[in-house]
């Protein structure tokens, strides 16, 4: 990659029930680097679930061949949807001859918080709360991720998730 260089990832959330893809652009170079995300989508019904990734393309205005990489969830999440989403991860960049790179389920929701407010304060305590998860966070940097603490029984991410619905 040049360093003054755009470049689009594809990223695929396939650890659950649900099924979501996003377009992120990073933009600049390695000390001003700024990402973007120009699309993300997410479905929760089979029929809607085949939509998804051309939806994302299309909310983003790109298209395949205009992607540089493909991201997808690794786990921990249900076995039958990350073997889903990896499978169709792999086949994306084995084709399109791009990157493959694997993220830790709940790495993603740490870094998501880096891609919806840009850079934050550093270090910070980060309280991941979703579906089987609750777990506590240091962060030092990004990439530096302590845990700290988290549940043995019930996530308090299933009730609030439960109580969402």
């Amino acid at each position: 990659m040049v360093n003054d260089s755009v470049v689009r990832v594809l990223g695929l959330e396939t650890s659950c029930d649900e099924t979501a893809a996003a377009v992120v652009v990073e933009q600049g170079n390695l000390t001003t680097r700024v990402w973007k995300i120009d699309s993300s989508v997410v479905a929760s019904q089979v029929d809607i679930h085949r939509g998804v990734v051309e939806k994302a393309l299309d909310d983003a205005c790109t298209t395949w061949s205009a992607l540089d990489a493909v991201a997808v969830t690794q786990g921990p999440g249900l076995v039958g949807s990350l073997l889903v989403g990896v499978a169709f991860a792999k086949t994306v960049s084995f084709s399109l001859e791009i990157p493959l790179l694997p993220v830790h389920h709940l790495v993603g929701h740490i870094e998501s918080l880096f891609l919806e407010n840009g850079n934050l304060p550093l270090p910070a305590v980060v309280l991941v709360v979703s579906g089987g998860h609750t777990n506590l966070y240091v962060v030092r940097e990004l990439g530096d991720y302590a845990q700290v603490g988290r549940t043995r029984d019930d996530a308090a991410g299933e009730a609030f998730d439960k109580v969402a619905k």
